[in-house]
C-alpha cells in the first residue's frame, strides 16, 4: 500500500487501497455475459434511438397522446404540410418559454416585494440589537452608584437574600478553616525543620568533639552548646512519660527551688533554646576526661620525643594531619553556625506571615458579625421578598404560557390561509378548465354558463340511525333551504326557469355531463372554502384575544416588577444602616478640613483605588465615545439626505417612464394594457393543434423506426448465433475426426495382437467401429448442409432452403 504525506503544513495522508485479484467466479461470469451479449445489444439499441429520443423530452406523454389520437382518428399521413408544422412547433415552444420565463421573472419580482414589504419595520419598530446595548450600556455605564442614594436600583445580580447571606457565611467559615489549617501546617514544618536541625547540630558536635581529641588544646574552639526542643513545641507527648522523665521530674522537684524562673515558653529559636548547664556539664565531661588523656598522652608523647627524636619526614606528617583538623573544626562550626541562621530566619519568615494571618483572621470575624447581623435583617423580609418573587414569576410563567398559545393559533392562522388560497386557486383553475370546455363560437355557452354557476340546495351526508336523527336532518335541511334562499339574489328568477336534467337539443352531451361534474365540483370547493373562513375568523378572534391577553399580562408583570423594585430599595436602606467594620491607615485618609483630619468621618466615602482609577479612566473613555458617536450621526445625517435626493429623483424617473410606457402602449394598443399578462399570453390554439400534430407524428416515425431497428438487431442476432452454432460444429467435428483416426490405430494394433479365442469381442468392436464411422459421415453431412445455408444468408435476397435429409446408412457402409 503506497501512501502520500503532506511535507510540513500538516499531518495528512493518503493512502491507496489494497487490491485483491479477480477471481475465478468474475471471469467465468464475464465469459458467460460476453457470449450472450445483452450489453452490447442494449447499447447499440440506445444509439439507435438517441435521434428520436432527444427530440422530445417528453416521449412517454407524446406516446399516450398520439394513442388516444390515433383511436380516435385523428392521425393523418404525412406529407407537405410536417416540415410547416414542426417549424411553427419550434416557433410556439420558443414563445411559450418565453412566456414562461416572463411569468417565472414576473413571480420572482412579486416574491421579493412582498419579502421586502414584509421585512419593512413597523413606524414604532425598535431594534432588538439596538435595546439589548441601551440596557447593558444602562446597567454597565461604569459610573459609580452610591448604595446610600435614594434612587439607588438593585441590579439583580446583586439582590441578596437569606439563603445567598448563608452561603457567604459558610464560605467565610471555609476560608477562614483554609487559613488556619495551612499556617498550622506551616508551623509544624518548621518544628520538623527543628528536629532535623537539633540532629544534625548534635552529630556535628560529636564529630568536633573527635576532632579535638587529635588538636592541641591551645588551638581548640569552644563547642556550641547543642539546642533542645521546649515541652509547648510538641503537645502531643505532653501525657507521654518514661523511666527517665520520671527520674528528671524527681530530680527536677528537688531543685525547684533554684530553677524556678529558667523555664522558656512560646516557639523560640535556637539562641533562646539550648539545653541547660547540668545537661551541658553532663556532656562536656567526656570531653574534659578526654583533654586530660589527650594531655597525659601528649605529656608521654613528650617524653618519649625528648627520648627519641623525630625524622623530618614525621614532623610533616604531623603536622598535615593537624592542618587537617582545624579544617575539621572549622568547618563543623560553620555548619552548626549555618543551620542555627537558617532556622533562626525561617522563624522570623514564619513570624511575619503569622501576625498577617491574624489580621486576616480577626477580619474575617469582623466579616462574620456584619454578615449575620445582616442576616437577621434579612429574615425579616424574607416573607415579603418570596411572595413578590412568586407573584412576577407566576406572571412570567403566565405570559410564556400565553405567547406560546399566540404563536401556535398564528402558525394555524398562517396554514388556514394557504389552504383558502390554495381553494382559491382551485376554483380560478376549475372556472378556466370550464371557459375552456366550452371552447369557442359556442351556441349553449350562455346556458351552460347558467347551469355551471346554478346554486344548488345540498344536504350534507350524515348516517341515518332512527326517526330522531332524520327529524334532525329536516331541520337541518329547512335551515339549508332558507339559507341557500336568502343567499340566491338575483340569480334566483333566472334559474328557476332552467332544467339542468335535461341536456337541450342539439348539444353536445358530453359537454353538459362535464359541466354538470364541474358544478358540483365547484360546489364542493365552495363548501369547504366557507368552512376553512369560518375557522381562519375563530382562529384570528383568538389571535386577538390572546394578544390583549398578553398586554394585560405585561402591565400586571411590570406592576409586579415596580413592587419588588421597591422592596428591593426599602431592603437595601435597612441594610445601609447597619455599622461596618473598614480599618484603614493614616495614608489612607484623604478626607482633610482645613489642612487636617476632621475628627467626625460619617460623612466621609469609603472608596477603593482602583474604582478611582476606573472612574477616571471611564470619564477619557466616555470622551472619545462622544467624539465618535457625533462624527457618526453626521455621516448617517448626510447619508440620509443623499437617500432622500435619491427616492426624490427615482420617483422622478419612475414617473417619467411610466408616461413614456403609456405613450408607447396608447401607440402600439389604442389603451393602456397590463404588461405582465401580455408577456404570459403567447398561446394560439390552431398552433398547439399543430404542434400536437408534429409531436404525434414524430413519435409514430421514431416508434416505426425503432421497430425496423429491432428487426435488424434480431436478424442479426440469429445470425451470430448460427455463426456460433456452426462454430462449435466445426470444432466437434475436428474432436471427431481425432478420435476417429485414435480408435482406426487402436483398432489395427488390437486386430494384429487379438488371438483367436477373443474373436467374439472383436466383432462387437467392429460393429461398435462401423456405428462411429456412420455417425462420423452423417455429422459431416450435416456440416455441409450448414455451410451452404450460411453462404445463403450471407447473400442478400438469399433464401432458406430445407435441411438436407441425411442419407440412408447400408450394409456396405460399415466395412473398412
Amino acid at each position: 500500500m503506497i501512501a502520500g504525506r503532506a511535507k510540513q503544513e500538516s499531518e495528512h495522508k493518503v493512502s491507496t487501497y489494497r487490491l485483491l485479484a479477480l477471481s475465478k467466479k468474475y471471469h467465468t461470469l464475464k465469459q458467460r455475459i460476453g457470449k450472450k451479449g445483452p450489453e452490447g445489444n442494449d447499447r447499440r439499441k440506445s444509439k439507435a434511438g438517441e435521434s428520436w429520443k432527444d427530440g422530445s423530452k417528453d416521449a412517454v406523454d407524446d406516446v399516450d397522446q398520439g394513442d388516444g389520437l390515433k383511436k380516435e382518428g385523428l392521425l393523418q399521413k404525412p406529407g407537405a404540410q410536417t416540415k410547416l408544422g414542426s417549424r411553427q412547433a419550434e416557433k410556439l415552444k420558443i414563445n411559450f418559454e418565453k412566456a414562461e420565463k416572463a411569468k417565472a421573472k414576473v413571480e420572482k419580482r412579486k416574491r421579493e416585494w412582498e419579502q421586502l414589504y414584509a421585512r419593512k419595520p413597523d413606524e414604532n419598530y425598535e431594534d432588538p440589537m439596538d435595546v439589548m446595548a441601551i440596557k447593558e450600556a444602562r446597567e454597565h455605564m461604569g459610573d459609580f452608584k452610591l448604595k446610600t442614594a435614594k434612587d439607588f436600583t438593585v441590579p439583580e445580580h446583586q439582590r441578596i437574600n437569606t439563603e445567598k447571606k448563608r452561603m457567604q457565611l459558610v464560605i467565610l467559615e471555609k476560608q477562614t478553616h483554609e487559613l488556619k489549617s495551612e499556617m498550622n501546617r506551616k508551623i509544624l514544618d518548621l518544628r520538623n525543620f527543628k528536629i532535623e536541625s537539633i540532629e544534625k547540630i548534635r552529630s556535628h558536635v560529636n564529630e568536633l568533639k573527635a576532632v579535638h581529641a587529635k588538636i592541641n588544646p591551645s588551638k581548640r574552639l569552644p563547642v556550641p552548646q547543642v539546642p533542645r526542643i521546649h515541652p509547648e513545641e510538641t503537645p502531643e507527648k505532653k501525657r507521654q512519660y518514661t523511666t527517665e522523665t520520671l527520674l528528671m521530674y524527681k530530680q527536677e522537684l528537688s531543685t525547684k527551688a533554684k530553677q524556678a524562673n529558667k523555664g522558656e515558653q512560646g516557639f523560640g529559636g535556637f539562641s533562646r533554646g539550648l539545653e541547660e548547664p547540668g545537661e551541658e556539664r553532663d556532656m562536656i565531661s567526656p570531653s574534659k576526661y578526654s583533654e586530660r588523656a589527650d594531655t597525659a598522652c601528649s605529656d608521654t608523647s613528650q617524653a618519649c620525643q625528648q627520648e627519641t627524636p623525630l625524622s623530618e619526614l614525621e614532623l610533616e606528617v604531623i603536622q598535615a594531619e593537624e592542618i587537617k583538623n582545624l579544617y575539621l573544626q572549622d568547618s563543623l562550626l560553620k555548619k552548626i553556625k549555618d543551620l542555627i541562621k537558617n532556622f533562626d530566619a525561617e522563624l522570623r519568615l514564619l513570624r511575619h506571615h503569622k501576625l498577617k494571618a491574624d489580621i486576616n483572621v480577626k477580619m474575617a470575624d469582623l466579616r462574620h458579625v456584619t454578615l449575620f447581623e445582616e442576616l437577621l435583617l434579612l429574615k425579616e423580609f424574607e416573607k415579603r421578598e418570596n411572595s413578590l418573587l412568586e407573584k412576577v414569576n407566576s406572571r412570567i410563567e403566565e405570559q410564556l404560557e400565553i405567547q406560546d398559545k399566540a404563536e401556535e393559533c398564528l402558525q394555524q392562522l398562517e396554514a388556514k390561509k394557504r389552504d383558502i388560497a390554495k381553494l382559491q386557486e382551485r376554483e380560478k383553475t376549475l372556472h378556466s378548465t370550464f371557459h375552456v370546455s366550452l371552447g369557442e363560437n359556442n351556441k349553449f355557452a350562455d346556458f351552460l354558463t347558467k347551469v355551471f354557476k346554478k346554486k344548488i340546495k345540498r344536504v350534507k351526508k350524515k348516517e341515518k340511525k332512527g326517526d330522531e336523527e332524520e327529524e334532525e336532518e329536516s331541520g337541518e335541511e329547512s335551515d339549508e333551504e332558507s339559507a341557500w334562499d336568502s343567499n340566491e339574489d338575483d340569480s334566483g328568477s333566472e334559474s328557476g326557469a332552467l332544467d339542468d336534467s335535461v341536456c337541450p337539443p342539439h348539444c353536445d352531451p358530453a359537454l353538459f355531463e362535464n359541466t354538470i361534474q364541474l358544478r358540483e365540483k365547484r360546489l364542493d370547493i365552495e363548501e369547504v372554502l366557507v368552512e376553512e373562513k369560518k375557522i381562519a375568523d375563530n382562529l384570528r378572534k383568538e389571535n386577538d384575544s390572546l394578544a390583549k391577553k398578553v398586554k394585560i399580562v405585561q402591565s400586571s408583570l411590570k406592576t409586579a416588577e415596580g413592587d419588588l423594585e421597591l422592596f428591593q430599595r426599602e431592603k437595601q436602606q435597612k441594610l445601609n444602616e447597619l455599622n461596618v467594620v473598614v480599618p484603614l491607615r493614616l495614608h489612607q485618609i484623604e478626607f482633610v478640613s482645613n489642612g487636617t483630619v476632621p475628627g467626625d468621618l460619617s460623612s466621609a466615602l469609603v472608596f477603593t483605588n482602583q474604582a478611582l482609577v476606573s472612574l477616571q479612566q471611564r470619564i477619557q473613555e466616555l470622551q472619545l465615545e462622544k467624539s465618535e458617536q457625533r462624527h457618526l450621526y453626521k455621516l448617517a445625517r448626510q447619508q440620509h439626505v443623499q437617500l432622500i435626493r435619491d427616492r426624490r429623483d427615482m420617483e422622478a424617473k419612475i414617473q417619467m417612464l411610466e408616461g413614456k410606457c403609456k405613450q408607447l402602449m396608447l401607440a402600439k394598443f389604442g389603451k393602456v394594457v397590463d404588461l405582465e399578462a401580455l408577456k404570459t399570453i403567447t398561446m394560439n390554439k390552431n398552433l398547439e393543434e399543430l404542434k400536437l400534430k408534429a409531436r404525434i407524428n414524430e413519435e409514430e416515425f421514431s416508434r416505426d423506426l425503432k421497430l425496423w431497428e429491432d428487426k435488424i438487431w434480431e436478424v442479426k442476432d440469429r445470425l451470430k448465433e448460427v455463426t456460433r452454432l456452426h462454430t462449435q460444429k466445426l470444432v466437434q467435428m475436428n474432436e471427431l475426426l481425432n478420435q476417429k483416426k485414435e480408435l482406426e490405430t487402436s483398432l489395427d494394433t488390437r486386430q494384429k495382437k487379438m488371438a483367436a479365442e477373443f474373436q467374439g469381442k472383436r466383432q462387437e468392436e467392429v460393429k461398435d467401429r462401423q456405428r462411429l464411422i456412420q455417425l462420423v459421415e452423417l455429422q459431416a453431412q450435416e456440416i455441409q448442409a450448414l455451410r451452404e445455408e450460411i453462404s445463403l444468408l450471407s447473400r442478400k435476397g438469399g433464401h432458406i432452403l430445407p435441411p438436407a435429409q441425411p442419407p440412408i446408412p447400408t450394409s456396405s457402409q460399415g466395412v473398412v
